[in-house]
């Protein structure tokens, strides 16, 4: 079975100073081999760990390598990241690979206001338990923060200045800096991140009465994979 490794990242950094159709066909054997079937594998081998955490997880999708060039002036062929994506709407889990590396990232986002509604109004009325997460997470040290496309007159009237951004974005990205090398167990890599994302996940889609209860369930009877989660989830822990 074709496992993920380093040469994915590899092969993403050489298509980035070779994004155009010649040099991919000359490496489309190449690109089978080291990443999109051993992305396939990584997909069903993160199904059942995966599953033991979230036990509503949605169906995985896996990213097209080519980039859809129809609508835009950048006529660039293949994408820069590539990524498994798991969507339950308005929010996602993905994990990712480029150039740079690889990481678990987690998102929201929505054109409508109502599509964020559960996201924001989390933010705001649980607001210490959010705190605690970002604190514990390494929020805007360790993990980045992208915020984009805001509302330019504040959407509510209680909103807290420390996440007045993630409030009035209308897309949300929260990852760690990629990691350059996979360490022996790609897998457990990504789960350790996608664990350590899961109370912001549960954030964007969990409504606020049902929200303190789910999250006390991890560390509970959600087991986590490792002590460096485990560490994460007791900061949200009610």
């Amino acid at each position: 079975m074709a496992v993920i490794n380093d040469d994915a990242i590899q092969f993403m950094a050489e298509l980035w100073d070779n994004n155009n159709k010649a040099w991919f066909d000359a490496n489309r054997e190449r690109y089978a081999e080291v990443l999109r079937e051993p992305f396939k594998a990584l997909r069903d081998d993160l199904e059942h760990p995966l599953s033991m955490l979230l036990t509503d997880i949605p169906e995985p999708k896996i990213s097209r390598i080519n980039r859809d060039i129809r609508f835009t002036k950048d006529k660039v062929p293949y994408k820069e990241h590539v990524w498994i994506k798991w969507v339950d709407k308005p929010a996602e889990l993905m994990a990712a690979i480029s150039r740079h590396g690889w990481s678990g990232v987690v998102s929201v986002c929505g054109e409508k206001k109502e599509d964020m509604e559960v996201w924001r109004r989390n933010l705001i009325d649980h607001h210490d338990l959010w705190t605690r997460y970002a604190k514990g997470l390494g929020l805007r040290k360790s993990y980045e923060v992208h915020a984009a496309n805001p509302y330019k007159k504040p959407l509510y009237d209680d909103i807290p200045d420390d996440v007045m951004d993630l409030v009035q974005a209308r897309v949300i990205y929260i990852y760690p800096e990629s990691t350059p090398k996979f360490s022996k167990s790609p897998t457990g890599d990504y789960l350790t991140q996608l664990a350590m994302l899961l109370p912001a996940y549960q954030f964007m889609k969990i409504p606020g009465a049902r929200l303190p209860d789910e999250l006390s369930m991890l560390g509970d009877s959600v087991i986590p994979p490792n002590k460096k989660v485990a560490k994460v989830w007791d900061s949200v822990r009610v």
